[in-house]
């Protein structure tokens, strides 16, 4: 009997022990509680004293502290307590400028402050503000941005004039400008605004303000820019939202090539060049159009082709072929040539070029230069042993003569 107590009674300490724990967890726990509801009233004294209490009894428990030490460094920071702040935050990451709300506790409710919190204490670079100013800054840019996407466009106005008088250089001032004058119709002022910090703005701003640009680059027709932004969006829903306007920068592409298709015009097909610089399809995409077309005289398709084998950034190789394949067609073998032989392909002995480096040596052949058009071939098989036509060519010459 003696035993049985001795051995019930270490069991029954330890459900003690384990029992005033759990009860004292508990009560730290409705002190962090009462911290995070006296903070959402404002009353940040009350507030930060219930956190520290929080903070003694659950130093054990590390989910429970991430989320005591969150809410103190808000606390703080309302509190204009700056260093502070800090100081709480790097009880939780060495280095907490890449920190997010999540991680340190905070509610969706009070995410836009921590951010604000975070640009304050750390901004991306010196603006030569003090913490006070970037702090009134973030509130009043907080305050502006939210009101820019309930398109109260007067508040946002309003935002705009205090910022410049606060921070004004930071991108983000620009970036409310041009949204504002995208949607009072003021479409170049939005391009100009919008592409001056394009580079600069803040990452979790970045789709944002992409969205406005591809916008303001349609309406402007600015489509190589109305393209580049909205490639560089990363969030789907704003792409999917954007799909009709570049569907239509793509239905002006193609009402222009249609154009230039029925009545070659330079000024117009420089300006679409220009509108798209990079799209290497471009000249194909105008020539196929113009030779399925057969509206244009055959001067005119001259023309046009010479004038879009200058743009070299707007043709790839095929252009060539097919535009080479029509002078032939039309007893123009000479001016083939010349063409080939301006175009960047046949400077260029790569694998990738010879195609078209056979059709200028079978041309030179034609035109009776055979010893030019025998030392293509040469190189030709040299860069890709196994090029049958070639082969053939060279096998041809070599029977000729010995005949």
């Amino acid at each position: 009997m003696k035993r049985t107590k001795l051995i019930l009674m270490p069991l029954l300490l330890l459900a003690i022990v384990m029992a005033s724990v759990s009860a004292s967890d508990g009560f730290y726990t409705n002190a962090l509680e009462e911290g995070r509801t006296l903070f959402r009233e404002a009353r940040y004294k009350e507030a930060l004293e219930r956190l520290e209490f929080a903070a003694f009894g659950l130093l054990n428990n590390p989910e429970l502290m991430r989320r005591v030490r969150g809410y103190s460094a808000l606390t703080l920071f309302q509190l204009g307590r700056f260093d502070d702040a800090r100081k709480e935050l790097e009880f939780l990451e060495s280095d907490p400028r890449d920190m997010e709300p999540d991680s340190a506790g905070i509610d969706p409710a009070d995410t836009a402050l921590f951010r604000v919190m975070m640009r304050t204490m750390y901004p991306e670079k010196d603006t030569g503000a003090n913490t006070g100013t970037r702090r009134s800054f973030e509130l009043v840019f907080q305050d502006a941005f939210e009101a820019a996407q309930r398109e109260n466009w007067p508040r946002v106005e309003e935002g705009i004039a205090k910022l410049d008088n606060l921070v004004a250089e930071d991108p983000r001032v620009a970036m409310l400008k041009g949204m504002t004058n995208f949607n009072q119709g003021r479409f170049k002022e939005a391009f100009r605004e919008l592409t001056s910090v394009r580079e600069g703005i803040q990452p979790e701003f970045s789709d944002r303000l992409l969205f406005f640009l591809v916008r303001a680059s349609e309406r402007v027709g600015e489509y190589e820019q109305a393209r580049r932004a909205y490639k560089d969006i990363k969030d789907e829903k704003i792409r999917q939202s954007l799909e009709p306007v570049m569907r239509a920068v793509l239905e002006r592409r193609e009402r222009d090539v249609a154009a230039l298709a029925r009545d070659f015009n330079r000024s117009l097909m420089k300006k679409l060049v220009d509108q798209f610089p990079g799209d290497d399809a471009l000249a194909l995409d105008i020539w196929t159009e113009a030779s399925e077309n057969q509206t244009l005289a055959n001067t005119k398709m001259e023309s046009l082709a010479m004038a879009l084998a200058r743009f070299d950034e707007a043709v790839d190789r095929r252009f060539f072929l097919q535009v080479a394949a029509w002078l032939e067609s039309i007893k123009r073998v000479p001016q083939a040539v010349k063409f080939l032989e301006k175009s960047r392909f046949a400077r260029e002995f790569s694998a990738a070029n010879v195609d078209l480096l056979y059709q200028l040596g079978r041309l030179q052949g034609v035109l009776g230069e055979s010893a030019r058009a025998r030392e293509l071939m040469r190189r030709i098989l040299t860069l890709q042993p196994n090029h049958q036509p070639a082969r053939d060519y060279v096998d041809n010459m070599k029977n000729s003569k010995a005949r």
